[in-house]
Order: structure tokens, then sequence, then C-alpha cells
């Protein structure tokens, strides 16, 4: 029997990680690094300030170095739901840690029990769904962009997953 993934220790890694890149932030490679072409257009001028958007292809944005883009987040929860919430009560991973939490947790709330992906899917996400009990499905033995790809999509009404990790 495989012995069942340890949280601490996925956890304890992501803090080693941290701490061997914290001196070389700006080498640490992400989509943010790459000038997403629609990243403007997505997050809007509100959120992205004109000294941020001019950092974005220079370096990775973390948030604890960034007041200006806790304080978006602050305002629009305050602005949407009415929450009054401070800057050191919003937990927010770099990159796409606290999205894929953020949907797993929504996953449980709507009663998921078994969810579709279409290969491939980040690491995380997987960890994540598994580590609350939701069945991953792949509907693909391949990658899309792969030769001889075909869609095995259930008949049923479900969750299908497309991710962009490759």
């Amino acid at each position: 029997m495989v012995p069942k993934p340890d949280l601490s220790e996925l956890i304890d890694k992501h803090r080693a990680l941290d701490v061997a890149i914290k001196n070389h932030r700006e080498d640490f490679l992400s989509d943010w690094d790459g000038g997403h072409p629609y990243v403007k257009k997505f997050l809007g001028t509100e959120f992205l300030t004109p000294d941020l958007l001019q950092e974005l292809p220079s370096r990775y944005v973390y948030f604890e170095d960034e007041p200006s883009v806790l304080e978006a987040v602050r305002l629009l929860h305050f602005k949407l739901e009415s929450l009054d919430i401070s800057c050191r009560n919003i937990a927010a991973g770099p990159g796409s840690s606290s999205l894929l939490v953020a949907l797993s947790l929504w996953l449980v709330q709507q009663g998921s029990r078994e969810v579709y992906y279409v290969p491939a899917l980040y690491y995380t996400f997987h960890f994540f769904l598994r580590m609350l009990k939701i069945r991953l499905r792949p509907v693909s033995g391949k990658q899309v962009f792969e030769s001889g790809s075909a869609l095995n999509l259930p008949s049923h009404k479900t969750v299908l997953l497309l991710c962009d990790p490759v």
C-alpha cells in the first residue's frame, strides 16, 4: 500500500523553495514574467497600477511585497461583499495555489465527488482534490495538442477542468 502524502511535508517543501529563491526572486519564471497578453485585460487597470504594470515583465509579483495589490484585493471584497477586512487577513499564495485551493473548496461546497479533466492538470490541483476526496477522471490519455488525442467525455452533467500547466 502506498502511504498517503503528508500535507505538512508539502508545505515544508514550499517553504524551503521560498527560502531558496528569496534573494533571487527575479530568476523565478512564471507566466507573469512572460508578459501574458491578457493580464491587463482580465485584471483591469484598477488592480494593476502603472508602477506594477511596468515591473510585470521583469519580475514575479509576491503579494507580501506589494501592499497596493493587497489593498486592491481588500477593496474588492469591501465593494462586492461589504467585508471590511485587513490586508493582514488576505491569504494569497504565490502563483495559482490560492485560486486552485479556492476552486477545490468550491467543488466540495457544490457536493462534487468526481470531476473530469483534460490533461495535463497542475500537480497542486491534483493534490488538493485528492486530499478533499474528490475523484479525478482524465477524459484523454494524451494532451489535446498531441497527435491522436481524443476526448472521451462523460454523457452526464459534471465538472470538466481544463488547465494550462504545460
